[in-house]
Protein backbone atom coordinates (compact mmCIF):
# COMPACT_ATOMS: atom_id res chain seq x y z
CA UNK A 1 0.00 0.00 0.00
CA UNK A 2 1.46 3.55 -1.11
CA UNK A 3 0.04 6.89 -0.98
CA UNK A 4 3.14 8.17 -2.43
CA UNK A 5 0.64 8.49 -5.54
CA UNK A 6 -2.36 8.44 -4.42
CA UNK A 7 -5.82 9.77 -5.88
CA UNK A 8 -6.79 12.52 -3.96
CA UNK A 9 -10.80 13.10 -3.69
CA UNK A 10 -12.16 16.07 -2.11
CA UNK A 11 -16.05 15.27 -0.78
CA UNK A 12 -17.83 18.67 -0.48
CA UNK A 13 -21.01 18.64 2.17
CA UNK A 14 -22.43 22.15 1.22
CA UNK A 15 -24.73 24.20 3.41
CA UNK A 16 -24.71 21.76 6.73
CA UNK A 17 -26.69 23.36 9.70
CA UNK A 18 -24.83 22.45 12.81
CA UNK A 19 -28.13 23.52 15.33
CA UNK A 20 -31.54 22.04 15.04
CA UNK A 21 -30.32 18.27 14.94
CA UNK A 22 -27.88 15.94 13.93
CA UNK A 23 -26.74 15.15 10.64
CA UNK A 24 -24.45 12.09 9.34
CA UNK A 25 -23.32 11.68 5.83
CA UNK A 26 -20.93 9.10 3.83
CA UNK A 27 -18.25 8.58 1.16
CA UNK A 28 -17.34 5.27 0.00
CA UNK A 29 -14.21 5.12 -1.58
CA UNK A 30 -12.83 3.57 -4.89
CA UNK A 31 -13.72 -0.17 -4.96
CA UNK A 32 -11.02 -2.19 -3.67
CA UNK A 33 -8.95 0.75 -2.05
CA UNK A 34 -7.54 1.87 1.36
CA UNK A 35 -7.70 5.54 2.17
CA UNK A 36 -6.13 7.74 4.61
CA UNK A 37 -8.15 11.26 5.98
CA UNK A 38 -5.73 14.32 4.98
CA UNK A 39 -7.52 16.62 6.39
CA UNK A 40 -11.05 18.87 6.56
CA UNK A 41 -12.45 22.32 6.09
CA UNK A 42 -15.33 23.84 7.49
CA UNK A 43 -16.57 27.61 5.80
CA UNK A 44 -19.07 29.20 8.02
CA UNK A 45 -21.64 30.86 6.12
CA UNK A 46 -23.81 31.55 9.53
CA UNK A 47 -21.79 32.30 12.42
CA UNK A 48 -21.11 29.30 14.72
CA UNK A 49 -21.97 29.29 18.41
CA UNK A 50 -23.34 26.82 21.33
CA UNK A 51 -24.16 27.49 24.57
CA UNK A 52 -24.31 24.24 26.26
CA UNK A 53 -22.20 22.26 23.79
CA UNK A 54 -20.40 23.71 20.60
CA UNK A 55 -20.73 22.77 17.02
CA UNK A 56 -18.49 19.25 15.83
CA UNK A 57 -17.37 17.69 13.09
CA UNK A 58 -16.82 13.65 13.70
CA UNK A 59 -15.45 11.33 10.82
CA UNK A 60 -15.24 7.42 11.65
CA UNK A 61 -16.70 4.33 11.07
CA UNK A 62 -20.21 2.56 12.09
CA UNK A 63 -19.62 1.63 15.66
CA UNK A 64 -16.70 4.20 16.38
CA UNK A 65 -18.13 7.16 14.91
CA UNK A 66 -14.83 9.56 15.84
CA UNK A 67 -11.83 7.06 14.66
CA UNK A 68 -10.82 9.11 12.72
CA UNK A 69 -11.34 12.78 13.80
CA UNK A 70 -13.16 14.52 16.75
CA UNK A 71 -12.87 18.31 16.24
CA UNK A 72 -14.97 20.85 18.22
CA UNK A 73 -15.67 23.87 15.54
CA UNK A 74 -16.23 26.53 18.61
CA UNK A 75 -17.35 29.49 18.42
CA UNK A 76 -16.62 30.80 14.38
CA UNK A 77 -17.65 34.44 12.55
CA UNK A 78 -19.24 34.21 9.17
CA UNK A 79 -17.63 34.12 6.26
CA UNK A 80 -14.44 32.65 7.76
CA UNK A 81 -13.01 29.03 7.42
CA UNK A 82 -10.91 26.97 9.69
CA UNK A 83 -8.77 23.78 8.62
CA UNK A 84 -7.93 20.95 10.61
CA UNK A 85 -4.32 20.95 9.22
CA UNK A 86 -3.85 24.73 10.79
CA UNK A 87 -1.04 24.16 13.58
CA UNK A 88 -1.96 27.77 14.76
CA UNK A 89 -5.32 26.55 15.40
CA UNK A 90 -5.22 26.25 19.39
CA UNK A 91 -8.62 27.21 20.44
CA UNK A 92 -10.85 24.62 18.94
CA UNK A 93 -9.81 21.40 19.99
CA UNK A 94 -9.10 18.43 17.31
CA UNK A 95 -8.68 14.85 17.65
CA UNK A 96 -5.38 13.89 15.86
CA UNK A 97 -6.83 12.27 12.17
CA UNK A 98 -5.83 9.26 12.46
CA UNK A 99 -5.64 5.85 10.63
CA UNK A 100 -5.64 3.91 7.55
CA UNK A 101 -9.52 3.53 6.02
CA UNK A 102 -9.66 -0.28 4.93
CA UNK A 103 -10.88 -1.09 1.50
CA UNK A 104 -14.74 -0.86 0.69
CA UNK A 105 -15.28 0.65 4.11
CA UNK A 106 -17.70 3.29 4.47
CA UNK A 107 -16.68 6.64 6.23
CA UNK A 108 -18.80 8.68 8.16
CA UNK A 109 -19.26 12.04 8.34
CA UNK A 110 -21.25 13.05 11.58
CA UNK A 111 -21.66 17.07 11.90
CA UNK A 112 -23.18 17.43 15.58
CA UNK A 113 -25.14 20.13 16.37
CA UNK A 114 -24.37 23.02 19.28
CA UNK A 115 -26.96 23.34 21.94
CA UNK A 116 -28.47 25.37 24.39
CA UNK A 117 -29.48 29.27 24.27
CA UNK A 118 -28.15 30.92 20.97
CA UNK A 119 -27.33 27.36 19.12
CA UNK A 120 -26.36 28.39 15.48
CA UNK A 121 -24.39 27.87 12.50
CA UNK A 122 -24.24 27.03 8.83
CA UNK A 123 -21.35 26.01 6.76
CA UNK A 124 -19.86 24.05 4.27
CA UNK A 125 -17.41 21.37 4.66
CA UNK A 126 -14.66 19.70 2.73
CA UNK A 127 -12.76 15.81 3.74
CA UNK A 128 -10.21 15.41 1.87
CA UNK A 129 -9.11 11.72 1.58
CA UNK A 130 -6.27 9.78 -0.19
CA UNK A 131 -7.09 6.69 -2.07
CA UNK A 132 -4.43 4.44 -2.39
CA UNK A 133 -4.23 3.87 -6.10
Amino acid sequence: MSYSDADRMVYAFPAIAFSGGDNTAGIRGPRGKAGKLIRAHVHATTAFAGATTRPKLQIGKLGSVTSHMNWDLGTQAINTGQSSDDSSQTSNPISPVTGIIPADEAVLCSFISATGGGAAGVGSVEVCIDWDW
